[in-house]
């Protein structure tokens, strides 16, 4: 990069009058001379440089200072940033102010009160009557979303500890990057604590390592870059299109990615625990091995994506769309999964233990080996889905559609199959103890070898059944009404 074009750059930034007057740039922050006539501005020391508009293409910024440095449009193609510090600028006067996060004030709680409380412990209503009114009711429902039901005063310290080593590192100056173009830029272990930077390009790019803590990059274009091992807590990155990219190892604890582009990205073993991704259209990416304990992922497309090994916990996908999604050995224990499309999904030997489940569309889906015991799966359509060998205990299937199902060896026991539609499903060898099939449909059933110890059938179609002796009073009483289900699509 030639000195005139990065002057120009910067003359563009500083005014019209800048190229007329030597002595504006002799002002700028130290070293900002040596960027200027070289382009090579290693280890330099420019915070707070005013740097909008500049034309810094290819420029060396290798572990350079520019905390609270202004880049907003700035031109940044193919620069070295690795190793740079681009996290606020702490000041005097930055020092002064009040310590607030997310709404709360931090400087209106007690933490030397907290630290009492631990050692004797007071009942949690006089503990929670001592904090400030209004610090208390932002504090609770922050401590709800991370799914603490009975908060103590130990949740209260680990909250406020957290809170505030996030609002230290935010307290300062912060580096504008809003439009800046790094287009294959390197910022592998860069530090981006609280960069403000909407709208940036930055295709291709490395961010290998780097410190992404409460960053705000919504709208950002990362597609076909590496952002392996970053470390991205509270990350804003809505509508941000990672399409392609490279997030294996990240750490995204409680990022935004709302409504962002994950078409083929790569996220295996990262860590997305409460992260919202509402929205995002993750078809055909790779998470395998990823955490999505209590993650909001409502609404999303993951046809084709391979999800196997999930750490997912009282996740919540409602309504979205797992058509031929592979979640094989996932824990998904009290996710929300009601109106799920998983049509010819895989989860095979998955965990989903007081799930829900309601609605779900199942047809042909393959659940070899899961455990779903307790969970709600009424309404739900599993016509010739592969359920063999599941464990289904205490389940809750009224009204579930699962026609010509195979649920050989599956274990039924104590579950409420009501209003349920089994017309053809090859049950042979399933555990049907205590179940409840009354007026359910088990027209061409095969029970063959089936445990159908107390198993009810009052007011069930039992016709044409394979494998079960009908009892007496049940072949001659009158089936219940409204029992003519449509045969699956």
């Amino acid at each position: 990069m030639s000195s005139k074009s990065l002057l120009t750059g910067l003359c563009l930034t500083l005014g019209a009058t800048c190229w007329l007057s030597p002595a504006a740039v002799a002002t700028p922050p130290q070293d900002l001379a040596q960027l200027i006539s070289s382009g090579d501005c290693s280890r330099c020391d420019l915070r707070q440089a005013d740097l909008r508009g500049a034309n810094l293409a290819h420029a060396n910024l290798a572990e350079a200072d520019l905390r609270g440095a202004d880049l907003t449009n700035a031109d940044l193609q193919g620069a070295d940033l690795r190793g740079a510090q681009l996290q606020p600028l702490a000041t005097a006067e930055s020092q002064d102010l009040p310590l607030i996060i997310d709404g709360v004030n931090l400087d209106e709680i007690d933490q030397r009160q907290l630290a009492r409380a631990l050692r004797r412990p007071p009942e949690p209503e006089e503990f929670l009557a001592e904090i400030a009114e209004d610090e208390r009711g932002k504090l609770q429902p922050w401590l709800l979303a991370d799914g603490v039901t009975e908060i103590t005063p130990m949740d209260i310290l680990s909250a406020y500890t957290l809170l505030r080593q996030e609002a230290l590192a935010l307290r300062g100056i912060a580096t504008q990057l809003t439009g800046a173009n790094l287009t294959n830029a390197n910022l592998a272990g860069a530090n981006l604590t609280g960069v403000l930077g909407e709208n940036i390009q930055g295709e291709g790019s490395n961010w290998v390592g780097a410190q992404l803590l409460r960053a705000q990059l919504p709208g950002a274009q990362l597609s076909n870059a590496n952002l392996a091992l970053i470390q991205g807590v509270a990350v804003n990155l809505e509508r941000a299109s990672l399409r392609q990219a490279d997030l294996q190892g990240a750490n995204l604890t409680r990022g935004n990615f709302q409504l962002g582009d994950w078409v083929g990205a790569i996220a295996d073993t990262a860590n997305l625990t409460r992260a919202n991704l509402a929205g995002v259209n993750g078809r055909d990416s790779t998470l395998t091995g990823a955490t999505l304990t209590r993650a909001n992922l409502e609404n999303t497309d993951w046809r084709n994506a391979s999800l196997g090994q999930l750490k997912a916990a009282h996740s919540h996908w409602q309504g979205s769309d797992l058509r031929h999604a592979h979640l094989n050995f996932g824990d998904f224990t009290e996710a929300n999964w009601e109106d799920v499309d998983l049509r010819r999904a895989k989860i095979e030997t998955a965990t989903l233990r007081q799930a829900n489940l309601r609605g779900i569309n199942g047809d042909t889906s393959y659940w070899y080996g899961s455990i779903l015991d307790g969970s709600d799966l009424s309404g739900a359509n599993f016509g010739q889905a592969a359920l063999r060998e599941t464990s289904m205990i205490s389940l809750t299937l009224i009204g579930a559609t699962l026609a010509e199902a195979d649920l050989r060896g599956a274990d039924l026991r104590g579950s409420n199959s009501s209003y349920s539609d089994f017309r053809a499903a090859d049950l042979g060898g399933a555990n049907l103890q205590d179940t409840n099939f009354d007026s359910a449909n088990l027209q061409g059933a095969d029970l063959t070898g089936a445990n159908t110890f107390n198993m009810t059938i009052a007011g069930a179609i039992v016709t044409e059944t394979i494998g079960f002796k009908v009892p007496r009073d049940v072949a001659e009483q009158e089936v219940s009404p409204g029992l003519t289900f449509p045969r699956p699509k």
